[in-house]
């Protein structure tokens, strides 16, 4: 049942819509990225850096916590739905049912997001692990430090 919950709110084209982004934010630095397979692109990723693979995996262990305390909430809406239809016709099952429902949609809509920001570090470790410096386009300098191509000093 989490699992359609989830399906019902996730768009079909998260990954596609996902790499085309940061295809449009990374297009000057001569990288194309391809839909791949999640697991595959996390596994290189921990094959490189363990460190950058906890920083992306914990983008899906929140989603999942998300996922898990949404449907904790819809069953929750369901059970005061069903004491208030059944057993007691108190005002504040109804109440309390619409809180739950309505916290429940927030947590999955939370849930969808991080998702989003699952994939997205993916591809951006991806990248960060087969760029090559002079592929950046922007330059760093450290503060202080003296540019010593004659070129650019003029005084």
């Amino acid at each position: 049942m989490g699992s359609i919950w989830y399906r019902f709110w996730v768009p079909k084209d998260l990954y596609q819509r996902t790499v085309s982004r940061l295809n449009q934010e990374i297009a000057g630095m001569g990288v194309n990225l391809e839909v791949m397979d999640w697991y595959t692109s996390v596994a290189f990723i921990k094959r490189h850096s363990v460190d950058m693979a906890q920083d992306v995996e914990q983008y899906n262990a929140i989603s999942i916590m998300l996922r898990s305390t949404s449907l904790g909430f819809l069953l929750f809406s369901g059970v005061f739905g069903i004491e208030f239809l059944l057993f007691n016709r108190s005002p504040g099952l109804i109440f309390l049912g619409f809180i739950c429902l309505f916290l429940s949609i927030v947590l999955i809509q939370e849930a969808v997001k991080y998702h989003t920001y699952f994939f997205r570090s993916i591809y951006q470790s991806v990248v960060a692990l087969i760029l090559k410096p002079e592929q950046i386009s922007a330059k760093f300098q450290a503060k202080g430090a003296v540019d010593h191509n004659p070129s650019t000093n003029e005084k």
